[in-house]
């Protein structure tokens, strides 16, 4: 039999239904709140994309700073170039540079001399011609090739960009002209008449220095011709004047006998081959040594004098 249960004064009782009800609340009410959701920051999200782009340009800056280009690997300009079994040379097509014959050979006194430069490391050649200027000090610059043979002027400013090896050849830059233009003796007595150039070249360096002192001397850059290009333009009678190189003059006045040499401008020029920025100077130092045997035996000269 179940006892009845007297309630007691002063002492406040909770069914039980009441009691589970608010068990439950309070468990509710001390539970831990969940975490805060993880959100990207904007500048985590930028530091992700700049770190690595930032450590492959340390990296590159130290393989400079090392005299390596980064292009190579960690190896030596000599080094990459033996284990390859060939040099890699930039260069432009022309007459004096680099050209195929009818029988399919490569020619040139660009090609001769590189290609026998490179026998004396034991390797091929491998020549990578281009169009302009600028393509050839840009892969220089940027060691895809271990060196340019292209009929380079050393000048101030391209000295700056690339490590140019000792001269081989010297050249007067001279001022041709057409037919039918006169005897012109000075810069002058051609009034402010254009005198074309191939654009960013040495030639037109000299012309622009002119014009500072001298606003009737008026350049006219041309991109993407070559020298021989200028000298058949100015035959067939599309330009009135052009500075060329003495070795080109030469060239033109047994191609084109309506072409001919008026007057030479400024100081002799070196010609001589580009090497990539850097400390690196393991084929710089072959080569220097290359032209001076090559200047004592004459076998330098008679190449040239083949051109």
């Amino acid at each position: 039999m179940r006892r009845e249960e007297k309630p007691i004064a002063g002492v406040r009782y909770i069914s039980r239904g009441a009691a589970s009800s608010r068990s439950s609340h309070n468990a509710k009410r001390h539970q831990p709140a969940p975490p805060p959701a993880c959100k990207a920051s904007p500048i985590g999200l930028i530091g992700l994309f700049v770190l690595p782009i930032f450590w492959l340009i340390l990296q590159f800056n130290v393989d400079l700073d090392r005299g390596v280009s980064p292009a190579l690997g960690n190896l030596t300009q000599v080094e990459d170039a033996l284990s390859k079994g060939v040099l890699r040379v930039a260069t432009r097509v022309g007459p004096l540079t680099y050209y195929t014959t009818e029988n399919g050979d490569i020619a040139g006194l660009e090609a001769d001399l590189a290609r026998t430069f490179a026998s004396t490391l034991g390797v091929g050649v491998e020549f990578v011609p281009v169009s302009t200027l600028p393509e050839v000090y840009d892969l220089v610059r940027r060691g895809e090739v271990h060196m340019a043979a292209a009929g380079l002027i050393v000048t101030p400013e391209r000295m700056e960009e690339v490590n140019f090896g000792p001269s081989y050849m010297q050249v007067r830059q001279q001022l041709v002209v057409r037919d039918g233009m006169g005897d012109p003796e000075r810069l002058e007595d051609i009034g402010n008449a254009f005198i074309s150039v191939v654009a960013d070249s040495s030639h037109a360096e000299t012309l622009q220095a002119l014009n500072a002192s001298n606003p009737e001397i008026v350049p006219q850059p041309m991109d993407k011709v070559t020298g021989t290009d200028l000298v058949a333009m100015l035959a067939n009678k599309q330009l009135d004047y052009a500075l060329i190189d003495s070795s080109m003059s030469r060239w033109a006045e047994k191609v084109f006998p309506e072409v001919k040499v008026a007057f030479e401008v400024g100081e002799p020029k070196d010609y001589a081959w580009a090497f990539p920025p850097g400390e690196d100077d393991s084929l710089h130092a072959l080569a220097v040594r290359f032209v001076e045997e090559r200047k004592q035996s004459g076998e330098l000269e008679r190449i040239i004098n083949r051109y």
